[in-house]
């Protein structure tokens, strides 16, 4: 069944009117893929059938909520992008409560916390373990947390508050002792965490924005949701989260996303490496507010081991183990600091290349990739991450050809097949893409099922096996 060029622009514009989110013409076949079930399900003979029922139909409004279930992107884990959580507890909170104890009345100071965009639960749950930390010391209790999202099948998942092991994965382990409880495979979440938020359906395309008790927010995450936006979308979305933010309040945005050229309104925030965006009381000149680390005056052990720290076999081993937390700015500056010590170590240009990617500078992360591909031409991971950045630049020829040379060099890289099925179901080529898949179940076969795969972003081999199985049966139905 075909998805014409016509039907796709219809729907591309009825799910950016309702929801914001936004299929370019390089998703046609994701968004082909994602519809077809639904198309199937509801027996209708082809695609404009279905898009009549979703505009017309008195039943289309629920029908779309299920569509939205397909469409959204819900991989998210605890304490993502790790340093927005360090500077909310070590710089934001603490300014927030010094100002809050500056009123008149000194009551014991309270905060509305709003995480938009919060797929399954982790972010505002995240944001509750945070908060005790503080609370712990400073001995308030007066927070409010809501979390919403716009497909409601990820919300029922909130209020049930049951975890795999691989939305833990970069939890720290007094969290998941303190919070968790193991049953089974999955991990439950505490009852005190879960009594901290408060979840309810929204969709950022609908006014009026929630608000909490009569009350606007002191801090707003919204993050890895506004990239799903087109620019348009995107310039009225932030707006409206400026006009639900106190003055003084802050917006946290994903890594790979940013303000530029999208709104004027608010200020940039740098804290340890770290943006965030700060709505100011009164109307300044836009310009990037810097927080940084009090200058320490070292006494001779420190000295000693600072003089330690940069040997460059301690400073590649800290900075990977950086990386592995997702603290990719200081992964970055102690990468930085081995390369200038040894800059042709080919493992140091492949972690900086890798680092590169996840803040989303891919022009770098592809020159770096290259440099060791130039020093190294066997290295088989070099070629697959030179892969994923030209797919994130939208250049897939050169993906293409990429994921093909990792392979020439290791002939069991499952990732690479996977990633290449993935690209061929995407343009159509039905039989590469069940090749692709069918390789690399091969290879995930000679895998313990439960293993997180190395570089798959902490998925295991069965969730990607039953991946590619799935994608396999789509292709086979067509």
């Amino acid at each position: 069944m075909d998805l014409t060029q016509n039907e796709f622009k219809l729907f591309q514009t009825f799910i950016s009117d309702k929801s914001g989110i936004y299929f370019n013409e390089r998703k046609s076949d994701s968004l082909k893929i994602s519809l077809l079930s639904r198309v199937k399900s509801k027996r209708f003979e082809n695609f404009a059938q279905y898009y009549d029922y979703l505009k017309f139909h008195p039943e289309g409004s629920t029908e779309f909520k299920k569509v939205i279930s397909l469409i959204t992107v819900n991989e998210t884990r605890f304490f993502r992008n790790s340093d927005h959580f360090k500077i909310f507890k070590k710089y934001i909170i603490p300014e927030l409560i010094d100002k809050k104890l500056q009123g008149k009345n000194h009551e014991q100071p309270s905060f509305a916390i709003w995480s938009a965009g919060c797929a399954t639960g982790e972010e505002p749950y995240s944001i509750a373990m945070s908060l005790l930390d503080i609370m712990d010391s400073k001995g308030f209790l007066n927070t409010q947390i809501m979390g919403t999202d716009i497909d409601e099948k990820a919300l029922i998942q909130t209020q049930r508050g049951i975890y795999r092991q691989n939305s833990l994965r970069n939890i720290d382990d007094n969290y998941t002792n303190r919070y968790f409880k193991k049953v089974g495979s999955q991990f439950k979440l505490s009852e005190k965490i879960k009594n901290m938020v408060n979840f309810k359906h929204h969709n950022l395309m609908h006014l009026p924005y929630p608000i909490f008790q009569s009350r606007m927010w002191d801090i707003i995450f919204c993050r890895n949701v506004i990239i799903y936006f087109k620019t348009s979308t995107v310039r009225k979305v932030i707006r409206n989260l400026y006009n639900c933010l106190n003055d003084g309040g802050y917006l946290f945005v994903g890594y790979s996303e940013s303000l530029f050229n999208i709104s004027e309104d608010f200020s940039p925030v740098q804290i340890d490496n770290t943006f965030v965006y700060k709505k100011e009381t009164k109307k300044q000149p836009r310009k990037i507010i810097r927080i940084s680390k009090p200058i320490m005056i070292q006494t001779p052990t420190q000295i000693q081991q600072s003089i330690l720290k940069d040997n460059p076999k301690i400073l590649y081993n800290e900075a990977f183990e950086l990386f592995i937390k997702e603290d990719f700015d200081k992964a970055l500056d102690k990468t930085v600091k081995f390369l200038q010590k040894e800059p042709d170590n080919t493992n140091g240009h492949f972690l900086i290349g890798r680092l590169y990617l996840e803040k989303g500078l891919f022009e770098q992360s592809a020159s770096e990739f290259k440099r060791v591909i130039k020093n190294d031409s066997l290295f088989a991971q070099a070629y697959y991450f030179l892969g994923i950045t030209y797919e994130r630049l939208n250049q897939s020829e050169e993906a293409i050809k990429q994921f093909k040379k990792a392979l020439f060099v290791d002939k069991k890289f499952a990732l690479a097949y996977f990633n290449l099925a993935l690209l061929f179901q995407t343009y159509g080529d039905k039989n590469e893409a069940l090749r692709g898949y069918k390789n690399a179940i091969k290879c995930f076969r000679q895998i313990p099922a439960e293993e997180p795969l190395e570089f798959s972003g902490g998925f295991t081999v069965k969730i990607l096996m039953e991946t590619c199985q799935r994608n396999m049966r789509q292709l086979q139905k067509d």
